[in-house]
């Protein structure tokens, strides 16, 4: 445990100031543990000397409702250990104990009970601190930890490993509760059912900051499974869970909600949908998350990364990477489902249809401020994303590049009856074997605006059947339409002269539904690029050739917003380059003054700093 010594620290001094306490200690006061809870009193402390514990009156422990600590006597739980022979549970909670009836600084081991091996708690609030729940089974549910009725444990540093459970919840089962968790490591459990490490329902509302969960299986939820509750998980961190025979690798939302921030879900895999995560007649929200490495990879299943179906699938600033699906390596959604992706990366993702995002049976992707980049579709179409059956993508803002597809659709793909509307992207240097690097259309329709579709292969948009309405755009090749333009963008230099600048369509701009600029007004035109610069921005040298009033919005995820103050190369960004002109000239030449005093010094390092990346 990487805390642990901290844990053992804080603990001997809690309870060494623990005032007006008797310590009653075990052997050498009371022959048993339950000897000793038994003569102790509120705010006594049971103090266990290391060793192994078993038999009778050392297994099948009861509080009996007192609020008392029972705790090894070293502060190692490695070293007090309670052996229950795999005849019995090592703790019973369920007369109303609240969080001064602590256990602390041991293990239970080798528990066996129907549901609860290692501890039962029903309608109460005990505090575990650094204990180990291990090797237990249960003949239904809760192979280490069972919560019910209300009962909202608190466990801190806590070791939840090897426990089985028949049914769910191999390492922890909570139903109707709201037990806390912090820096506890739940590993290698597994659940005959769902949620190989947690499991939760019954609207129940767990809350979990800085857990690891390690190589726990379930027939869905590997990691975690919440059926109909609300799970908060922070700072968590998932690594090789498996769905067996389900969704959900490290973590499986059937109904109610669920939200995960700053959490990391990594090598997890599902036999069924989503490698990483999976979300079905619910919503599950992940913030600020890392989904990497994960695979979904039977015929018919998708989203490596993340899945939904018949709900809602939000991504804000997540980075969804190097996932693997048979469709939608990176996301994807199906069966009337809808997924919302803000500000986030998906790329180096692989599936036969759909690299980064698949939506299929009616459902709905909805993309703001995102960059699809080096996706890809082997074997099949749509290197960045893939629409079939009636579905539907929106895609504002966003960078697609560098996506590849052995059929059509290098970046993407729609077919059989879907759609597309897209509004202010830039389509760069995609490829597709068969047709329409950027864009492929069969049987569906599409609408792009104020976009830049550039470098594509073999070509920028391609029909099957299908329609495209392209207005104020840049199509390499041309294309008919209002507004549009057939002219090399200056990807390289995008500041001089570029003739996508102050040419859009002002109209065309959308509400700012999801408040991307987070100042309270979602009425308001979308107000910023996709690099969070000001979206209608004029630049006085050159001409309004777009709709609407100046200023007038760019072609592109991006607005030009005028040179950049730290661009000493002339190259029209500020980046690593002009920082070494920068430090080479730092207190010897005026080569990197940027403030025009007739030097180079701190004062200028600053300016390039906060203009780092302008232009990008």
């Amino acid at each position: 445990m990487q805390t642990r010594v901290l844990f053992q620290t804080l603990s001997i001094l809690f309870f060494s100031f623990a005032a007006a306490a008797d310590t009653l200690q075990v052997p050498g006061e009371y022959g048993t543990i339950q000897a000793a809870i038994d003569a102790a009193v509120a705010g006594d402390v049971v103090e266990i000397a290391d060793g192994t514990y078993a038999g009778v009156g050392n297994r099948d422990l009861d509080f009996l409702g007192k609020a008392i600590t029972v705790r090894g006597a070293s502060g190692d739980p490695d070293l007090c250990i309670i052996d229950c022979e795999q005849v019995g549970r090592g703790f019973l909670f369920q007369s109303g104990e609240g969080p001064g009836s602590v256990l602390a600084d041991l293990t239970i081991r080798h528990g066996a009970a129907v549901r609860g091996a290692g501890v039962y708690c029903e309608g109460v609030s005990p505090t575990f601190i650094n204990c180990v729940i291990s090797s237990s089974a249960a003949t239904t549910d809760g192979g280490g930890v069972y919560c019910v009725n209300n009962a909202s444990p608190r466990l801190a540093n806590c070791d939840i490993t090897d426990n089985t459970a028949g049914g769910d919840g191999g390492g922890v089962y909570c139903a109707a509760g709201s037990p806390e968790m912090e820096s506890c490591y739940l590993s290698h459990n597994s659940a005959g059912s769902d949620g190989g490490g947690l499991y939760c329902t019954e609207a129940s509302e767990p809350t979990l900051s800085g857990c690891l969960f390690t190589d726990n299986a379930g027939a869905s939820g590997g990691g975690v499974s919440s059926l109909e509750s609300r799970p908060a998980l922070l700072a968590c961190r998932f690594y090789r869970n498996r769905a067996a025979s389900g969704h959900g690798g490290s973590f499986a939302c059937f109904g109610g909600s669920a939200t995960l921030t700053d959490c990391r879900l990594e090598d997890g895999y599902a036999a069924g949908s989503g490698g990483g995560a999976s979300c079905e007649l619910g919503s599950l929200t992940l913030i600020d998350c890392w989904i990497r490495y994960n695979s979904a990879l039977n015929s018919g299943c998708g989203g490596g990364g993340a899945f939904c179906a018949e709900g809602e699938l939000t991504l804000i600033d997540c980075w969804v990477r190097e996932n693997a699906a048979c469709r939608g390596g990176g996301v994807m959604v199906s069966n009337q489902g809808n997924t919302i992706i803000i500000d986030g990366y998906l790329n180096s993702n692989t599936a036969t249809a759909g690299g980064a995002i698949a939506c299929s049976n009616g459902s709905s992707a909805t993309v703001a401020n995102v960059t699809i980049s080096s996706n890809d579709a082997t074997g099949g179409s749509g290197g960045g994303l893939y629409c079939a059956d009636d579905s539907s993508a929106f895609l504002l803002n966003s960078y697609i590049a560098f996506n590849d597809a052995s059929v059509d659709g290098g970046a993407m793909q729609f077919e059989t009856a879907s759609s597309g509307t897209i509004i202010n992207c830039t389509f760069r240097h995609n490829d597709a074997l068969g047709g329409g690097g950027a864009v492929f259309c069969s049987s569906s329709s599409i609408e792009v605006v104020n976009s830049i579709l550039w470098d594509d292969s073999p070509q920028e948009v391609a029909l099957d059947g299908g329609t495209a309405s392209i207005t104020y755009s840049d199509v390499q090749g041309g294309w008919a339409g209002a507004g549009n333009i057939d002219a090399d963008p200056n990807f390289d230099s995008y500041h001089t002269g570029s003739p996508c600048i102050d040419a859009g369509d002002n109209l065309a701009v959308p509400p700012d539904t999801f408040d991307l600029d987070g100042d309270g007004d979602v009425m308001e035109p979308v107000p910023i690029d996709r690099n969070g610069n000001a979206r209608f921005f004029d630049d006085p040298l050159t001409d309004d050739t777009g709709n609407g009033a100046s200023p007038i919005v760019d072609m592109g995820s991006r607005e030009y917003s005028g040179p950049c103050v730290g661009d000493l190369d002339g190259n029209g960004t500020t980046n690593s380059s002009d920082l070494g002109i920068l430090l080479a000239a730092y207190e010897r030449t005026d080569s990197g003054d940027l403030d025009g005093d007739g030097d180079t010094d701190q004062a200028d390092l600053g300016i390039l700093l906060a203009d780092y990346n302008c232009g990008y």
